[in-house]
């Protein structure tokens, strides 16, 4: 049993914490309302694309990677109350524990049993 649970960290981890932030930032309703406005203002798919990048998917990028780090420094507003909702999370680890290349995406692979007890 405990295999399974292993196995499931380290193949879902990843995906379901970015899959988090996506839905905390609210990504894909943002993305749909933007590229509406965009249509009505008859912008090519190449300049929706560039918009779509610039304004939803680069920032929650940029957050996921603060986060990954498990130093989220630097941050905006915004930024800070998605790493507010997520501190119990981070915050369920060993005190004075250290993500293996201070990325918690890599360390959920090297490590997974510790993000199971987390």
């Amino acid at each position: 049993m405990l295999t399974a649970y292993h196995n499931n960290v380290m193949q879902n981890f990843g995906n379901t914490w970015r899959c988090t932030i996506n839905t905390l930032l609210n990504c894909k309703q943002w993305q749909t309302e933007l590229v509406a406005q965009l249509k009505a203002k008859d912008k090519s798919a190449q300049e929706i694309k560039h918009e779509c990048e610039a304004r939803i998917w680069g920032p929650a990028r940029r957050l996921k990677e603060l986060l990954g780090t498990g130093r989220p420094v630097g941050t905006t507003n915004e930024e800070w109350a998605i790493i507010q909702l997520l501190w119990p999370v981070l915050c369920s680890y060993s005190i004075g524990y250290k993500f293996a290349k201070q990325n918690i995406y890599y360390d959920a692979q090297a490590f997974p049993l510790q993000h199971l007890k987390a």
